[in-house]
């Protein structure tokens, strides 16, 4: 199982199955978006996961109008 995980401010430690939805937020609007495996395939391939910036569906057609 992959999973990441978070400590909390009392010290417990919680562990979330990546199996449950990898998520982030549009760079442009913040709308939330559920990531699959071919966006995660193409993150990985050419940047980072700290650092890259996703457009949603909505601001990448703006952004190329």
């Amino acid at each position: 199982m992959i999973y990441t995980k978070i400590t909390t401010c009392q010290g417990y430690v919680i562990e979330i199955p990546l199996d449950e939805g990898i998520f982030s937020n549009c760079n442009q609007c913040c709308k939330e978006m559920e990531l699959d495996g071919e966006d995660m395939y193409h993150i990985l391939e050419e940047g980072d996961l700290a650092t890259t910036k996703i457009l949603c569906g909505d601001c990448t057609a703006k952004k190329f109008k």
